[in-house]
């Protein structure tokens, strides 16, 4: 919603009222014609909007408003009288020692539009736009004349007209603290973090933005009175997958590890099953949705997905609004499927450790793990994403809870 104070100096040709003339001679004195006065007035817009979530359509419905009247009264000075325009006094002839017009204006406008915006930059926007425009406007001008020798000269005129039609454009906005404003919102979802460090920073889907989509959607349904209100969020940590928009993990993963004979038995595990896979970041990137309110906006979606049939649909938007994506936003989605997977399975914890998997259940216990015989689960896969479908699978395999 929208509103708008506009101090408005409405003006039409043709409002010439009278010219002098010489009572001597009968001349008219031309270079002095008097005309309608045309004052600054008070008005306003108002307007009412919507953002469709579908294709980051805008529609609009608008309205201004705006009255004026103004008044014009002259006296001939001695020697002269006036001499009506033949435009008010038809058949011309009329002549006055003095006379006053009033003129009064009524105009009003409603604008409908459908616009899209197009983000060539950060700051800046070019939106073509395309709809109806109706105007009414209704204007009189009384004037009345006065002659000693004669009765009062009067006319009233009135004028009413009314159109519609199409109109079309192309508006470009620079979004002056634009920046500004996509950091309020990162500061509301995150918190202050470390001004000085790189959690400021950090990537958009991490532990703040998690909790944070956690929080509300949990007491949305402790309003609504729904059971799901306790529900328990499971933890995804996969050691090949980088979630967000940060630059990424170290490529050296062990450093800084505290190195003992059980992790030196378990690197050398690792190195005879050929476990090492290379590393993907999960994310939506900047060259696939460049706007940053829509990428915040899907980041959110998925973040409170709690079904396969609310993940299929964000991911059908995807491929309708921005086309065919790559491998970290498949990576993504596949993130995604299995921490809703594990929360239907009644896993609270999914991490992997090299070619290991490691499910631990929501039971209360803290060694309730997944394991097949006395051994954690061993992932064969030798890609991220089908090792990410691979985790996804042997979770749909569990029994539910």
């Amino acid at each position: 919603m929208t509103g708008s104070f506009i101090y408005w100096h409405a003006d039409q040709e043709g409002m010439d009222l009278a010219y002098p003339e010489d009572l001597g001679t009968g001349y008219p004195l031309n270079d002095q014609i008097e005309i309608q006065k045309f004052e600054f007035k008070p008005g306003f817009k108002v307007g009412l909007g919507m953002n469709f979530e579908y294709d980051n359509w805008v529609g609009a419905l608008e309205y201004t408003w705006f009255r004026q009247q103004t008044q014009t009264s002259k006296t001939a000075p001695s020697g002269r009288h006036w001499q009506m325009t033949d435009w008010y006094a038809t058949g011309g002839g009329i002549i006055a020692t003095s006379f006053d017009s009033k003129w009064r204006t009524h105009f009003d406008v409603l604008d409908a539009t459908m616009s899209r915006p197009y983000y060539q930059s950060r700051k800046i926007t070019i939106t073509p736009f395309g709809g109806m425009r109706a105007a009414w406007i209704r204007q009189s001008l009384y004037i009345k004349a006065i002659y000693p020798a004669e009765h009062p000269w009067i006319s009233d005129n009135h004028s009413h007209c009314w159109s519609a039609g199409p109109r079309a454009g192309l508006q470009a906005h620079w979004l002056l603290g634009a920046g500004f404003r996509i950091a309020m919102r990162d500061l509301e979802l995150r918190g202050a973090g470390n001004l000085l460090g790189a959690e400021q920073s950090g990537h958009i889907v991490g532990v703040g933005f998690e909790l944070y989509c956690q929080l509300l959607r949990q007491s949305v349904a402790r309003l609504k009175g729904e059971k799901t209100a306790a529900a328990i969020r499971a933890n995804v940590k996969l050691d090949f997958v980088f979630v967000g928009e940060g630059s990424g993990r170290s490529s050296n993963p062990t450093r800084g590890r505290h190195e003992d004979g059980y992790t030196a038995l378990k690197d050398a595990e690792d190195e005879a099953n050929g476990a090492e896979i290379p590393m993907i970041q999960a994310r939506i990137p900047l060259n696939y949705v460049g706007e940053t309110r829509l990428r915040i906006d899907f980041y959110r979606k998925l973040a409170l997905a709690d079904t396969l049939g609310v993940l299929k649909q964000i991911e059908s938007d995807l491929r309708d609004r921005f086309g065919k994506f790559g491998d970290e936003v498949k990576a993504l989605l596949l993130v995604t499927e299995i921490r809703i997977r594990a929360e239907q399975k009644g896993i609270g914890s999914v991490e992997t450790e090299s070619s290991r998997l490691k499910c631990l259940r929501t039971s209360g216990r803290r060694d309730d793990w997944v394991q097949v015989g006395t051994r954690f689960p061993r992932l064969t896969a030798p890609r991220p994403l089908l090792r990410l479908r691979e985790i996804a699978s042997f979770l749909n395999n569990l029994p539910n809870p």
